[in-house]
């Protein structure tokens, strides 16, 4: 199953679609709240998946930008020596890299362990917003359902389904959150056009974050947040801090973070003046270190960094890479359409119609779905690998969740 198809591709690349003549601004914000929209819904519908799991700034949108400008990605520099996010040379450990010159063999499959179990996740009377790595915090958003009408909406943080917070949010008309260990929280409050503020919830307070308009994608167990401003990508060191914004490599614009790895280590895109992109990894010492993917292999989309592993897919298979290592592995099949990663490098995947996996070590344990249930949800994967979070949408006429009749949070647990 291809991650995006044509109308995901149209749909993504729809703000980038401007008359050609002068300067032309590459609408980051819009292309990040496409992506994080597809990122944080992950619904896995009855006949139908509605676009992949894309890690800001729609890496796949970029990707798919990518192939209409070249077909071979990125061009090589002037000196004719390929450029390393456009070569097809091995790993930087010398894993071979898959071939692009033809259709991939079949993925091997992964030993079959024990299905997970379904349950309804307790304590919760809506739909998860997202969850903390431990699979305890977790944040719902009550007020008016209609998400693109302007109204003053509460966030409730919850452990282990008990509210410990209710957090009354500016007015907004579309919000994106990600929460900590902590259950401090960051939000992105939209407005009536879809601009975007970014918010924190720290030490028992709201903030407004220094640095004006824009998105805040993450926060840390630390504290540290990160997202972009001005079409560049920033991080916080806490909620009150002013913003510090990122290098960019030699050839690139424009870019943002989508995720923190608890040592500090940051993934996201970065962009050219074209609009091809990269993948990016941002070390904790300031470097900076591109993602290794087959030319070809596109559309490329990333679902977080957790424990040095980098997950994401391309439109043919799933791969984790090893930030330390630089190993890259392709995931086995049950590993395609990644949609959460965990600690140690464990994975969720929804390969095919109504199929999920939780991928841990050389096992793939099959996610457990109820008969009535038509489309699910993943919002996370607990560091362990034995809790997974998401919600369930039923009565849904296969084409969106926000037909759904009922709604539930669920829990999958695998012992």
């Amino acid at each position: 199953m291809n991650p995006i198809d044509d109308h995901d591709a149209r749909d993504l690349l729809a703000p980038l679609a401007v008359e050609p003549g002068g300067a032309q601004r590459l609408d980051l914000e819009q292309i990040m709240r496409r992506g994080d929209k597809r990122r944080r819904a992950r619904y896995l519908m009855t006949g139908v998946m509605s676009g992949a799991a894309v890690f800001v700034l729609a890496g796949g949108a970029a990707a798919v930008v990518r192939d209409a400008q070249s077909s071979s990605g990125v061009q090589a520099g002037a000196s004719g020596t390929p450029s390393p996010y456009s070569s097809q040379a091995p790993a930087p450990d010398g894993t071979p890299m898959p071939s692009a010159s033809q259709p991939p063999p079949p993925l091997p499959s992964a030993a079959a362990g024990t299905a997970c179990v379904m349950a309804p996740l307790a304590g919760v009377s809506g739909p998860v917003e997202t969850v903390d790595h431990t699979g305890h915090y977790t944040i719902e958003q009550h007020g008016n359902p209609d998400r693109q009408a302007m109204a003053v909406r509460t966030a409730v943080v919850r452990k282990d389904g008990r509210q410990i917070a209710a957090v009354t949010l500016p007015s907004s008309a579309g919000t994106e959150f990600a929460v900590n260990n902590k259950g401090e929280f960051v939000v992105t409050i939209r407005d009536s056009k879809k601009n975007g503020t970014p918010y924190a919830y720290a030490d028992g307070k709201l903030t407004r974050l220094k640095g004006g308009a824009g998105v805040v994608a993450t926060i840390a167990d630390s504290g540290r947040l990160a997202g972009i401003l001005n079409d560049q990508p920033v991080y916080w060191a806490n909620a009150s801090a002013e913003p510090t914004r990122l290098d960019l490599p030699e050839g690139f614009v424009r870019g943002g973070v989508g995720e923190i790895d608890q040592d500090g280590t940051m993934a996201g895109h970065v962009f050219t003046a074209d609009m091809r992109s990269v993948a990016l990894i941002w070390l904790p010492d300031g470097s900076t270190k591109v993602l290794p993917v087959p030319t070809h292999q596109n559309p490329t989309y990333l679902v977080g960094i957790r424990d040095g592993w980098v997950v994401g897919g391309t439109s043919q298979y799933g791969f984790r890479y090893n930030v330390a290592t630089g190993r890259y592995e392709v995931l086995p099949a049950q590993g395609s359409n990644p949609q959460a990663v965990g600690g140690n490098g464990n994975v969720v995947a929804a390969p095919g119609t109504h199929t999920m996996y939780v991928l841990s070590g050389d096992t793939a344990r099959r996610l457990a779905m109820g008969p009535e249930q038509e489309s699910y949800g993943i919002t996370g994967i607990s560091d362990d690998g034995r809790i997974v979070t998401g919600n369930s949408f039923s009565g849904t006429d296969g084409s969106s969740a926000a037909t759904a009749e009922t709604t539930q949070a669920v829990t999958w647990t695998c012992d």
